[in-house]
């Protein structure tokens, strides 16, 4: 692989882990596309009732947010994303669930969001999960700002379809399992590892948190 065609996927792998400018909007457009299957997935593993204050980290061009509002008429949804040029992208696509105070956007990380207590009924977080430095220890993080009976889904991919049919499992899938045999140890929590559907030639799976 030849310097320039490796600068070339270094800035691309860059622009999906934080899209900026012309090229990050185009990135998060076909992200939206691409990740259509797994982001109705997702809102739908929620369970969401009319009242729940949610949040989801990450949210790209905000096709999660807008679902999640739908289904929150007397709710609040929130969304912290690292990228501008998403929350600018997101906010003209929901602009009149934020006219109408059923949303707020913010610029975020996730290792340092802005929250204190149990201000969340739901938290989600899609294709986000291969960039968290410490899976455990964010998840607990996380998991604190549930209220009881709250729930935490995190979606991504662990694997690839080659050629032949077969799947090719990346490390993330071990991680995945040694993180839920880890929570599992915490009586106050019920942690479970979803399949959900393939897009493309990628499959899914939901690391899902029921708090008590």
């Amino acid at each position: 692989m030849n310097r320039v065609h490796m600068g070339w996927t270094s800035y691309i792998n860059q622009q999906h882990r934080s899209p900026t400018g012309v090229i990050g909007s185009l990135i998060g457009e076909r992200m939206r596309r691409q990740h259509a299957p797994e982001t109705a997935w997702s809102v739908g593993l929620l369970h969401l009732q009319p009242t729940d204050q949610v949040l989801e980290i990450g949210f790209g061009v905000g096709q999660g947010l807008r679902l999640s509002v739908q289904a929150t008429p007397h709710g609040h949804v929130t969304g912290v994303d690292r990228s501008p040029t998403m929350l600018r992208a997101a906010a003209r696509r929901n602009r009149l669930a934020i006219a109408r105070g059923q949303l707020s956007l913010m610029c975020g990380d996730l290792t340092t969001l802005p929250f204190v207590g149990s201000c969340f009924d739901k938290l989600f977080s899609i294709h986000t999960f291969y960039f968290w430095p410490d899976p455990q220890a964010l998840c607990t993080q996380l998991v604190q700002l549930l209220g009881p009976g709250g729930r935490l889904v995190s979606t991504f991919a662990t694997a690839r379809k080659r050629s032949s049919g077969d799947w090719q499992y990346w490390e993330v899938q071990q991680q995945a399992e040694t993180l839920v045999a880890a929570l599992g140890e915490d009586p106050n929590l019920t942690t479970t590892l979803l399949i959900g559907p393939n897009s493309r030639a990628f499959n899914n799976v939901a690391l899902v948190i029921d708090k008590a």
